[in-house]
């Protein structure tokens, strides 16, 4: 029994060991990462709609949490992830904002915990959809929702 302790003891060492070293061949920071940029669209004003549609509920193995949050001092809405039981199951979410002006604003979150998209909405009810892709090919809207600006002047 201790040996298999050691082994596995000895096994997280390497592990750890390599995590931390960036692995051997790497260039050891001198590189920044490689980042992919977010892509953002837009659509000429009167594009959109801002009637929010039924959303689909995802298989309780596959859940995931997506927060919607507006800054009550300026009219930027954030999308985060949150991370759920199906978040290995992720491949991609997407979120589209349609402000009440009729522009359309498209951004990407990756499943990681704390991932983040901030859009520039409008002083007036905007309209936030939150697509998720898995890894098995479906797709399922599980937001579709008016977000209204709270000012506090």
């Amino acid at each position: 029994m201790r040996r298999y302790i050691f082994l596995l003891l000895g096994v997280m060492c390497i592990a750890c060991f390599m995590a931390f070293s960036g692995c051997a061949g790497t260039d050891q920071g001198t590189t920044p990462p490689q980042t992919t940029p977010r892509v953002t669209t837009t659509t000429p004003a009167g594009g959109g709609s801002i009637t929010p549609r039924a959303t689909q509920t995802m298989p309780s193995d596959k859940e995931v949490v997506v927060e919607i949050t507006r800054n009550p001092l300026q009219p930027t809405i954030t999308v985060t992830f949150r991370g759920g039981k199906g978040q290995i199951f992720v491949r991609d979410i997407e979120v589209k904002v349609t402000r009440s002006d009729g522009k359309v604003y498209i951004d990407n979150l990756v499943p990681t915990v704390g991932d983040e998209a901030i859009f520039q909405g409008t002083k007036g009810k905007d309209r936030v959809e939150v697509t998720v892709f898995l890894t098995d090919g479906n797709q399922y809207k599980i937001i579709d929702a008016l977000v209204d600006y709270y000012s506090h002047a």
